[in-house]
Order: C-alpha cells, then structure tokens, then sequence
C-alpha cells in the first residue's frame, strides 16, 4: 500500500512542476481526482502481480508465495525460524524416524556411543533438523558424560525433519533408549574393500556388523535407500542380528548420477561383509576423545560438534572412527586425514561427517556452504585431528559393546515432492513475475496517461 501511494506521488511531482513551468494550470479537483485513480490503479496492479505469482505457491504447496518468501526472509536475515517451521509443519508428512544405537562400556560406564539415525540433518542453517545431530551428541554427553558420534545415514532430504517440535520427538526417543544389555567382548578387525569406485568398510561387534560406504575421491553424497535396505537384507546370510549403515558423505567433487553408483556400493559391501566375517572374532580395546576447533566457524564449514574419534583395537590392528561435524569434505582431504592417521600408529579407519547443515545458508556461495577444508587450512584442521586420535589412543581400555535398534513415531518431515517443489518456487514465481509485469504495468501507465488526458 505505501509503495502503491508513493510512487503516482513520485511521479505527479516532476509533472506538475513541468506543466506549470509550460504555463498549464491544473484545478485542485482535477489533481485530487487524478491522485485517487492512479493510487487505485497502481493498487489494482500490485495487488494483481503479487496474486499472479501468489497463485504458484498456493497451487504447488497450498501457501502464497509471497509467505513463504517472507518466512525464509525473517530466518535468513533475522534468524527467525518459527514461521519458515509453521510452513515446514503445514505441509509435512509423518514418518517413522528409525536409529541404531552401538555403545561401547568400560568399567560398568558408558564411554561412548555411535548414533546413525535415518533423518537427514536439514534442509539449512537452524531450520528443520539441520542441528539434530550435534544436539543429539550435545544431549547425550551432558546426561551420560560419554563421547558421541552421530554420522550419516542412508537418507536425503526427503527426510528432512520439519521443525523444532520435531526435533524434540527424535532427540527424547533416542535419549530414553538409551540402556543397553547382551554386551559383547568380541570384534573382528576392520576391513576395507573396493569394487569399481565404490569403496566399503566393515567391522562386526558380536551379531552387529557397521558397515560404511564411500566413492571418495569421487563425490559422496546422499545415497538412495535402496542400497540400505539391500545390505540389511544380507544379515542373516552372516548369521548377524543386524547391521548398521554409514553413509561417510566424506568427499565432494563435482554433481554425479547416483544411479550409476548402486551396484558398486551393493557390490562392496557384500565383498566387505563376507571379508569381515572371514575374522575371528577377539577380544578389544576401545578408546575415544573429542575435539573442538574454537578457531573454525560455521561460515567455514564447521559445525558445533567438532572432531570425535572412536578408537577399536584388536589383536591384530589398530581402527579409528573419525567423525566430523560438517556438509562433506573437499576432494582429497578424506585421505589426507587417513594418512596422518597412520602415522600415529592407526592401521585402518574411515573418515565421517554428520552432513549437518546448520552451515548451509550462511554464506554468499554457489553452494551456499563451504565443504570442509574449501577455506579451512587442511593442515590446521589435520592438527585437531592428530590431536583427537592422540587421547583417544591414551583413553584405550578393555571394553564391551552392546546395540540396539529403535523408531520414532508419528515424525513429521518435509517430504521429498514438497522439498522439489520449493526448491523450484523461486524460479517459477520469478518467470512469473517476468512474464505479468511487462504487459501489466505498461497497461497501468497507459491508463493514467489516458486519465490525466481527459481530465
């Protein structure tokens, strides 16, 4: 409304101004007149672009387009998220959220914990589950003092969890499961195999298997489902009770056509399983540490959660599980990190991050985050982690390791058709508003010339 009066004010001014240095008078009706209808008529065709591109979000998500621009807006200028979550909640789906827990004991006390929940940590910065996975490690380690790893699992933004609310139900569910029975003293060594640019790591704890999925240092990014729930099936084939998936989302490079990688991940992590459980089984040491980098920021591609190292010896080697609260990591840098490993006595290992996205949308990018090690100093970054596996190696203790699997109920997420829509609103309402503002206000301005005419 205020633009709709500013501007014929605007734009009356010069006019007048000019007319009267002409010597053309106008009566004061006749310029009050004219001011109402052109106030009317820049209202009429505002208010019928704003409709015009409204109409594409109404149809496509049941909400303007213009409240939806104002929501994301408030959250991205304002950190205000409650409306952009009202509009997540409003179209959300319910899902069951499904996790694996793997805790490993020393002493009778809970010393550390791998997470791998079936959310996906988005859509960006604080909305949706962006943060989940440093608030869960966050959570538990405040309650049970122990060290906690949260890496990714299987799942895409399809799984985006839509707000706060949400949240709370996943990060209480997996809190409360947390008691665990049935420990095992027993690992194999953890084995690592490669089929075409696939590459699987597998370590089995008693009648659980980990095993975790890489194309580095080709780009890892979210896999299908499909591949999950192919490696799930294979359990009873190697007699295990179940086995828990880790995408390593450890590499990024350049967009790749994840259907052409499918049968390479099927393909090595079966070859991976049957390798592992080829081992005897022996007694283990596990230590662990964490470390937070104070000196990298979001906008670097660093989230809350820092460094976790999980360390598993056996008789034969020496592992380590390295997790990294960041959305991937440069091509390269995953080897890097294994590398240094090495040689502070580590004999094989993998490197995660969580995919957290509370570093999305922070920055003025292509990608809208930095992949860590993009702006960060590897070398800088590789000292931390030397600095974690040090503590962890000092931390090592005869252990037990026990699992258990849950879901949460009734979650709602964004859903995968919602999450392309929106992704794809911003071009069509700008086309659209391309399209009808030509026509639209030069019928207006034709309009006007023609009142001031006759009047």
């Amino acid at each position: 409304m205020f633009s709709s009066i500013v501007q014929p004010v605007l734009c009356l001014s010069p006019m007048l101004f000019t007319s009267v240095s002409a010597g053309v008078s106008f009566s004061f009706d006749t310029l009050s007149l004219f001011l109402v209808l052109s106030i009317i008529t820049s209202i009429v065709t505002a208010t019928a672009l704003i409709s015009s591109v409204n109409a594409i979000g109404a149809k496509n998500l049941r909400i303007p387009t213009s409240s939806i621009l104002k929501a994301f807006l408030a959250n991205w200028m304002e950190d205000i998220k409650i409306h952009v979550e009202a509009i997540f909640e409003e179209f959300g789906t319910e899902r069951a959220i499904n996790y694996s827990l793997i805790a490993f004991e020393s002493d009778d006390r809970l010393r550390s914990l791998l997470v791998v929940p079936s959310f996906h940590p988005g859509p960006f910065n604080n909305v949706g589950s962006s943060l989940l996975p440093f608030l869960i490690q966050d959570a538990v380690e405040k309650r049970f003092g122990c060290t906690v790893a949260v890496p990714h699992g299987l799942f895409g933004h399809e799984f985006d969890l839509a707000s706060k609310e949400q949240n709370q139900k996943v990060l209480n569910g997996i809190v409360d499961a947390i008691a665990f029975s049935d420990y095992s003293r027993n690992a194999t060594p953890f084995v690592k195999i490669s089929k075409d640019t696939a590459t699987a790591s597998c370590q089995i704890f008693g009648t659980c298997a980990v095993v975790s999925l890489s194309l580095a240092p080709e780009t890892t990014e979210d896999f299908p489902q499909e591949v999950g729930m192919y490696i799930l099936d294979a359990a009873s084939e190697f007699n295990l009770e179940h086995i828990v998936v880790i995408n390593s989302h450890n590499s990024i490079k350049h967009a790749f056509d994840v259907t052409k990688v499918v049968k390479p991940l099927k393909d090595a992590a079966l070859a991976a399983l049957k390798e592992a459980s080829r081992y005897t089984s022996s007694e283990f040491q596990m230590g662990s540490a964490k470390v937070l980098p104070s000196e990298f920021s979001l906008e670097q591609g660093m989230g809350a959660g820092g460094i976790s190292v999980l360390i598993i010896k056996t008789d034969e080697q020496t592992a380590a599980y390295i997790t990294i609260d960041s959305n991937n990591m440069v091509s390269g840098l995953r080897e890097k990190i294994l590398k240094a490993a090495e040689g502070l006595g580590v004999d094989a290992g993998e490197v995660f991050t969580t995919d957290t996205h509370s570093v999305n949308a922070v920055v003025m990018t292509r990608r809208g985050y930095h992949p860590l090690g993009e702006v960060i100093s590897h070398e800088r970054l590789i000292s931390y982690v030397e600095e974690a596996i040090k503590e962890a190696l000092l931390d090592l203790k005869s252990s037990r390791v026990s699992w258990r699997t849950g879901q949460v109920v009734d979650v709602k997420v964004i859903g995968e058709k919602q999450i392309e829509e929106l992704a794809s609103l911003a071009d069509e309402a700008l086309k659209r508003a391309k399209r009808v503002a030509f026509p639209l206000f030069t019928t207006a301005g034709l309009v006007l010339v023609s009142l001031l005419t006759l009047l």
